[in-house]
């Protein structure tokens, strides 16, 4: 091979090379390129990701809250079905009425009554002091009730679609009991707000602790704790001050509560309408631990209470992300059906009723009026307790 061949083929493999070079310059750009588009894909993927979780999320709510619905509208039309069956049913005579809400009749105490000694009642200006004998209650037992699932009148004054009396032998139960008859046949309407300020204590709990936030009225008194369940999460709740009745407490924390009986004041919580729940004194009741609930027993309560209930076992029992709680609720329900799960009962009866408590309660309801009715430039801040 002569020189020039040589430098020639020479120079044909540098050409070569430089376009190789090109091509592997070109190449890379491509691939950056690629890369940055590839980057960009799983940055949109993310927040796709993102927005559908979102959106599923908000699915299920609306879901829940659609479930919500049909269940109101459901008892809304039961409701109304009721209205107009007893609109258009014949006028029963008096004689043939229920008496509501059930208390002692006159003919029922005239059997012999048993007498039962008043407790000590708090004497809210001063110090508590023995009943006299003149604040001696007759008790009798209470009058047959007839109809395991009829609706009863709460103390807001109208019918609560989700309230019924509870089975034959718990009724059976409580009768064995003698009935206190209380000095008032209605409690006053106070608000849980309320409470909290002339007792102590936070506004939410059933069990009220206020050993550590006692008011006056509460030091006076002697009140350490006292009972405020919901009507709606305990329908079988006594309704009028001295009836006796049944609550659902023992979930969680409250598992180990009146395995032996305490006496405690009760006031019952009722849901209005709309606004804040209105609560009402009932007197001194003996609360202690009894058989839960049977799967029969379960299946007599209305949906609303049974939804209610489920719902707050789920909150107690289980620390799970929303979106599977309505498919646990399902499954608790299941439960709750088929006796795996059984709802705790506490049998509440009335012993007596602290007139001093109550009178308290009321003159600092007074006093709150006036204040808020006194105008802007005159308004002190009552106190709590004289």
């Amino acid at each position: 091979m002569t020189t020039s061949e040589d430098y020639a083929m020479r120079a044909d493999m540098m050409r070569q090379w430089s376009l190789d070079c090109e091509r592997i310059v070109l190449l890379q750009d491509q691939v950056t390129a690629i890369q940055v588009k590839l980057e960009e894909s799983h940055q949109e993927n993310a927040v796709l990701k993102s927005q559908i979780e979102a959106l599923r999320r908000d699915a299920e709510t609306h879901r829940n809250r659609f479930v919500d619905l049909e269940v109101q509208l459901s008892e809304r039309d039961e409701a109304i079905k009721q209205l107009r069956s007893r609109n258009n049913a014949p006028e029963e005579p008096e004689d043939a009425k229920p008496s509501l809400p059930l208390r002692p009749t006159s003919e029922s105490l005239q059997a012999a009554p048993v007498q039962i000694k008043a407790p000590p009642v708090c004497d809210h200006r001063g110090s508590k002091s023995v009943a006299s004998t003149s604040r001696v209650a007759s008790a009798t037992a209470k009058p047959e009730i007839k109809g395991e699932e009829e609706t009863v009148s709460t103390t807001a004054g109208g019918p609560q679609t989700y309230v019924t009396l509870p089975p034959e032998p718990r009724l059976q139960e409580l009768k064995a009991f003698p009935q206190f008859v209380p000095p008032v046949d209605q409690g006053a309407i106070f608000s849980r707000m309320f409470l909290s300020a002339n007792l102590g204590g936070s506004i939410q709990p059933l069990i009220v602790g206020i050993a550590n936030s006692q008011k006056p009225l509460a030091v006076k008194c002697g009140i350490k704790k006292f009972l405020c369940p919901n009507l709606k999460m305990n329908p079988w709740c006594p309704l009028q001050p001295g009836q006796h009745g049944f609550m659902f407490v023992g979930l969680g924390n409250e598992s180990e509560t009146f395995r032996e009986p305490e006496e405690l004041n009760l006031f019952l919580s009722v849901p209005p309408p709309s606004g804040n729940l209105e609560v009402s004194y009932l007197g001194l009741y003996e609360a202690v631990r009894v058989e839960a609930l049977t799967p029969a027993e379960w299946g007599t309560l209305s949906s609303t209470v049974q939804r209610s209930y489920v719902d707050v076992t789920v909150s107690r029992y289980a620390n799970v992300a929303t979106s599977n709680r309505p498919r646990l609720a399902l499954k608790v329900q299941e439960d709750y059906d088929s006796g795996r799960l059984s709802v705790p009962c506490v049998r509440l009866v009335c012993k007596g009723f602290d007139e001093g408590l109550n009178a308290g309660l009321l003159e600092a309801q007074s006093r709150e009026r006036t204040w808020l009715n006194s105008g802007p430039d005159r308004r002190k801040r009552p106190r709590l307790d004289s």
